[in-house]
């Protein structure tokens, strides 16, 4: 978290509402900083909490009533861009703060169903003693590691990178397709028959029995099993499978702790019917996805933007000539130059352009937020102005951002051909670029 903003407004007395005006960035950003620090240390980024925020109190010496609330941001406000930069994370947290979250739930089957690749992990905000409301252990991630390489952590930063997790309360699932096939792997679609071995068992506690076991395909109940009357320890099944599309398939399953009524086992239409998310507190198990893509489909990688930039001087007049570098994740893949202040280019949307002429000082660039445009977008969504839209108003509670609020679709349109000017002034992190960037090197 950036240290203006902590300052300025998240532990102000006074200030009640912030924008990009009032609260600048001058530090790197999480879209240049995540992804070179996962390639340095050989590590797996992982999204926390992404939908959570919360209305913050303070007291305020200068209010009748002796405080304010503001709008607290800790979501993954900025995901549509991290998105459309190729998925610049590894693995997103599913199930934290209760654990079966559903608001989690829903935005990672929306990111799924955009054709992206990501594994299911859990988190706390918790200790190891009883007085924490969420002890180490009450949730847990496993991981599916290769047990030949003698280096534990890496094999599990090894198996994040696979997508060969599952997340659980209590129960536990094993599962495979064709006895070749187990969660995180990708299958080719077509008209192959496969069969989907799934055996689901209920957690330690010997009174604890499974209620439910669902197979969601693309966001979608496939095929669930109500079996709370049996009360049984231990779930059996095979499942034939013939898909001819792109879909991903997870398996989740349920202990004693579980839903009343089997028509909220639906993720995806649970906000349409409820004001707010259910906080008893089920146990649950889930798996990482299984992927089927038909041939020649792969995942989304960056997108490109076709960009016709301007670049001026102090006086508002373009810049007679000049060199153009274009980096991406720090290494340089093009070099334009310059003509009459005009360049036109193609880059990834998260490219960073250093514009370089003749007596002006050297700058650096990127559309994250250097364009006001995209600035304008990312801020709604961050400091909560969001909320006053009217298919949101008065309908979402802390902990809750639904997915259309994300942008993705407006983001990509916004980006996807800009218009730029950029004027020949350094910001406080022009001079820092060297610097930041020998970091990373070999």
């Amino acid at each position: 978290m950036d240290t203006v903003y902590e300052n300025l407004y998240y532990q102000s007395l006074t200030a009640t509402h912030w924008d990009f005006s009032s609260v600048n960035l001058p530090n790197f950003t999480d879209i240049e900083l995540v992804p070179r620090l996962a390639r340095a240390q050989n590590a797996a980024a992982i999204v926390a909490h992404p939908t959570r925020w919360w209305i913050q109190d303070r007291p305020s010496p200068t209010r009748s009533g002796g405080k304010i609330s503001k709008y607290t941001n800790n979501a993954a406000a900025n995901m549509a861009f991290n998105l459309l930069s190729g998925n610049l994370w590894d693995g997103l947290v599913v199930m934290g703060d209760s654990k079966d979250h559903y608001s989690y739930q829903n935005f990672w089957f929306n990111i799924l169903n955009q054709g992206y690749r990501m594994p299911a992990l859990s988190e706390l905000d918790g200790g190891n003693t009883p007085e924490h409301r969420s002890p180490y252990g009450f949730m847990r991630t496993y991981f599916q590691i290769d047990t030949t390489n003698e280096n534990t952590m890496q094999a599990v930063v090894d198996a994040v990178h696979r997508g060969k997790t599952f997340v659980t309360s209590g129960p536990i699932i094993v599962t495979n397709i064709d006895n070749s096939y187990s969660i995180g792997d990708i299958i080719p679609s077509g008209d192959a028959a496969h069969t989907l071995h799934l055996e689901a068992y209920a957690s330690g506690d010997m009174d604890d029995f499974l209620s439910y076991i669902i197979i969601y395909r693309n966001g979608k109940i496939w095929k669930y099993w109500d079996v709370r009357h049996k009360v049984p320890r231990t779930f059996k099944e095979d499942v034939a499978i013939v898909e001819k599309e792109r879909a991903w398939y997870i398996v989740k399953a349920y202990g004693k702790n579980t839903w009343d009524h089997p028509e909220n086992l639906d993720v995806m239409k649970w906000f349409d019917a409820n004001a707010m998310e259910e906080h008893k507190e089920h146990d649950v198990c889930i798996t990482s996805p299984y992927y089927f893509l038909p041939k020649g489909v792969e995942k989304p990688g960056p997108m490109t933007s076709d960009v016709s930039l301007t670049v001026v001087l102090s006086n508002k007049k373009p810049v007679p000539a000049g060199t153009l570098e274009i980096f991406h994740l720090g290494n340089k893949i093009n070099t334009i130059p310059i003509k009459n202040g005009k360049a036109h280019f193609t880059m990834p949307v998260n490219a960073i352009v250093k514009i370089m002429a003749e007596g002006q000082p050297v700058i650096h660039r990127g559309l994250y937020l250097d364009f006001e445009p995209h600035r304008k977008l990312l801020e709604n969504l961050t400091n909560g102005d969001w909320r006053e839209k009217p298919e949101f108003k008065g309908k979402v509670y802390p902990g809750y951002i639904p997915w259309s609020a994300f942008q993705l679709d407006e983001t990509r349109k916004l980006l996807r051909r800009v218009t730029w000017e950029v004027a020949l002034r350094p910001n406080d992190r022009d001079k820092e670029w060297e610097k930041f960037e020998n970091i990373f090197l070999p």
